[in-house]
C-alpha cells in the first residue's frame, strides 16, 4: 500500500542496520530528528492532527515524519524524539507515547528475531503470543483511526486511549529484551517470565498479561514433559528440557558389564531448570527412566501408563496454573504409575522374587540358620584329624 512507501517500516532488521549505519557515518544530528521549519508555521490545531496521523503510522511500525527513531551509539538503543519544530505544548504531550513507541518496537524486534525455531520452541511459543498482543494493540489502533477520520479525535484523546496499555506494554517489552540482551533459551526463558509473573502481582492487568506470556511459552515444554512423565519419550530438538540425555553411552554396555552405570548416565539434569518444579525434578527424572526401563526389558517402542483397574491412562494436556497444584499432582500421578508399572512388571513378567529365590538357594543362604548352628555344634569335630573322628 502507499502509506506503507511513504513510512518506511523501521521494525525489520534492514531498517534498524541503516539507523546503526547512518548514526555512526554522522548522517543524522545527535538529536537523531530531521528539523522541519515549516511545520513551526503552522497552526497547533493543524500540527496536532499532523501528529496524531504520524503517531498512528509509528504505532503500525512505520518510521513517522514528526515521531522518528533515533539510534543511540553509546547505549545501543534505538529510542524516539519528537520534531522540535512543534508547538511545546504539544511536544511535551506527544513525548508521552515514546515509551510506547520504543515499547512496540521491541516487541515486534522479537517476533522478528526469535520466532525462528533455532532460538528453541519455548521462544517461537512465546513470539507466537506477542504476535498476538501487536495483533490485539494494532485492532486498538484501527479503531483510534476510525475516530480521527469522523474528526473526534484529539491528542488528549489518544493518550487516553494509550495510556492503559502503557503499562502492559513496558512489562513485556522488559521481559522481551531481557530475553533477547541474555539470550535466553528453553527454562530460563521461563523462569524470566515467571520472576515477571510474581513481581507484578499488585497490578491485575500486567498480571493477566504476564501470566498468558506464561502459559503460552510453557506449552512446548509441558508438551515435552507430559511425554517424558507418561511414556518416557524424550524428544527435545532444541536442547530445552530439563533432562538431558547422553547419546554416546551405549544400552549394549549393560550385557556387558552387569555393573555398568548405563541408567545413571543416560539421563540426567539440566542445570537450568524452570523455578515452578524445582523439588520435583529428581522425582521427574526417575519417572522418565523407570518407563524406559520397562521398554527396553519389553523391547518395545512404547510403554502403557495404566491405571490401578488395568485401564490406559488419557492425561489431559498441562496448563501452566499459578497455584502450581495440578501440576505437582500429576508428576506424584505419574511417578506412582511409572512406580507401579516397573514394581508389576519385575514381580509378574520377570519373576523377580523367583529368581532370588533360586539364587538364595543355590548359594545356601536358604538354609543359613541351619548351616550357622550347624557349625557352631560340629565345630570341634570338623577341627579333628579324619583318622580321630
Amino acid at each position: 500500500p502507499q502509506w506503507a512507501l511513504a513510512h518506511p517500516v523501521i521494525y525489520s532488521g534492514q531498517g534498524i542496520q541503516s539507523l546503526r549505519e547512518g548514526s555512526q557515518a554522522g548522517q543524522h544530528p545527535p538529536q537523531g530528528i530531521e528539523i522541519h521549519s515549516e511545520y513551526s508555521s503552522m497552526e497547533p490545531e493543524m500540527q496536532e492532527l499532523m501528529l496524531i496521523d504520524d503517531l498512528l503510522y509509528v504505532f503500525l511500525g512505520s518510521k513517522g515524519k514528526l515521531v522518528r527513531p533515533s539510534y543511540r551509539k553509546e547505549s545501543e538503543r534505538i529510542t524516539f524524539v519528537v520534531d522540535p519544530s512543534l508547538d511545546s505544548s504539544l511536544r511535551v504531550l506527544a513525548e508521552k507515547f515514546v515509551p510506547i513507541c520504543v515499547s512496540l518496537q521491541v516487541l515486534q524486534v522479537f517476533i522478528e528475531t526469535r520466532f525462528d525455531y533455532k532460538y528453541g520452541l519455548v521462544n517461537h511459543a512465546l513470539a507466537a503470543m506477542v504476535k498476538e498482543l501487536v495483533w490485539e494493540w494494532r485492532l486498538l489502533v484501527s479503531q483510534m483511526e476510525s475516530i480521527l477520520q469522523d474528526g473526534k479525535l484529539s491528542l488528549h484523546a489518544l493518550w487516553y486511549y494509550c495510556q492503559p496499555s502503557l503499562g502492559t506494554l513496558k512489562t513485556v517489552s522488559d521481559i522481551l529484551t531481557r530475553v533477547i540482551n541474555e539470550d535466553l533459551h528453553g527454562a530460563e526463558v521461563l523462569n524470566a517470565v515467571y520472576a515477571s509473573l510474581q513481581s507484578n502481582k499488585g497490578d491485575q492487568d500486567r498480571y493477566d498479561v504476564v501470566l498468558s506470556l506464561m502459559r503460552a511459552s510453557c506449552r512446548p515444554y509441558f508438551k515435552m514433559l507430559k511425554s517424558w512423565l507418561y511414556e518416557g519419550k524424550f524428544d527435545d530438538p532444541y536442547s530445552e528440557f530439563l533432562i538431558i540425555k547422553e547419546n554416546d553411552i551405549r544400552k549394549e554396555s549393560l550385557t556387558e558389564n552387569i555393573m555398568s552405570s548405563y541408567w545413571q548416565q543416560c539421563y540426567s539434569l539440566r542445570d537450568s531448570v524452570p523455578h515452578f518444579l524445582e523439588g520435583y525434578t529428581h522425582k521427574i527424572l526417575r519417572t522418565g527412566k523407570y518407563w524406559n526401563v520397562v521398554k527396553e526389558c519389553q523391547h518395545s517402542e512404547t510403554a502403557a501408563a495404566l491405571d490401578g483397574s488395568g485401564v490406559a491412562l488419557r492425561p489431559e494436556d498441562i496448563v501452566y496454573d499459578p497455584n502450581n497444584r495440578n501440576l505437582l499432582a500429576m508428576v506424584e500421578k505419574a511417578f506412582n504409575v511409572a512406580s507401579q508399572s516397573l514394581l508389576s512388571f519385575l514381580h509378574e513378567k520377570v519373576d523377580m522374587v523367583g529368581r532370588l529365590r533360586s539364587i538364595k538357594r543355590y548359594f545356601l543362604l536358604d538354609q543359613g540358620d541351619f548351616l550357622m548352628h550347624f557349625m557352631d555344634s560340629a565345630g570341634d569335630e570338623l577341627e579333628k584329624d579324619l583318622s580321630e573322628v
